[in-house]
């Protein structure tokens, strides 16, 4: 389990491709003081386990339905990857339950300044779009976001400075591709046919 809290920019340094998906070694420093093999550490959003570990980098697997449903399809030497370690049981919870199991994949279409902050309206794939509740919560690229609203492509996020400077979310050129993660805690209210306001008020997810 995840926040979507990002801790470190990691650079992938090493992709190598067989029958089964991808090997890639990832660079990084922060996270790899308390790393161990097995850990799950979620890069771009996406939970991956951890196979070996060097002096300034590690290994993580990615199987081939994960690479067929993310960015890690196109994923490419030296591009930048949001890393978060799994969440203690005893620590602070901060921004929202992230699985790391990524449902789909995204794309940035178009970004406007609005005061400090950066709109982002990302495209979303329709069968996602039951999904979407404005001021509810999705992962993009596993960073924690808030929908500011819903239109008829997707949604459109806001990003302040403070999660500019510690994300790529703004370095992506636009029509750039980005993974999706719905709120979990929506997840199981989308089994149902009349996904409304008063559905989500009677089950608890609003008030």
């Amino acid at each position: 389990m995840f926040t979507g809290l990002i801790e470190e920019l990691g650079t992938i340094k090493r992709v190598q491709r067989h029958s089964k998906g991808l090997s890639l070694t990832i660079q990084a420093q922060m996270i790899l003081e308390d790393m161990k093999l097995g850990d799950s550490i979620a890069t771009h959003g996406v939970c991956l386990t951890v196979t070996h570990i060097g002096k300034h980098d590690f290994d993580v697997d990615v199987v081939s339905d994960t690479v067929n449903t993310s960015i890690f399809k196109s994923v490419k030497l030296q591009q930048k990857v949001h890393l978060e370690r799994a969440m203690r049981a005893d620590g602070r919870f901060g921004g929202h339950f992230v699985s790391g199991h990524v449902d789909g994949v995204g794309k940035i279409i178009s970004r406007t300044k609005e005061g400090l902050a950066t709109r982002i309206h990302i495209e979303v794939p329709s069968t996602l779009k039951k999904g979407l509740l404005s001021k509810g919560s999705i992962a993009i690229n596993g960073v924690s976001l808030t929908i500011q609203e819903v239109t008829n492509q997707g949604c459109v996020v806001s990003i302040i400075p403070t999660t500019s400077s510690w994300t790529t979310l703004l370095d992506e050129p636009l029509y750039s591709h980005v993974n999706i993660e719905l709120d979990m805690l929506i997840k199981p209210s989308l089994q149902s046919s009349t996904l409304d306001e008063d559905f989500l008020k009677k089950h608890g997810y609003i008030t």
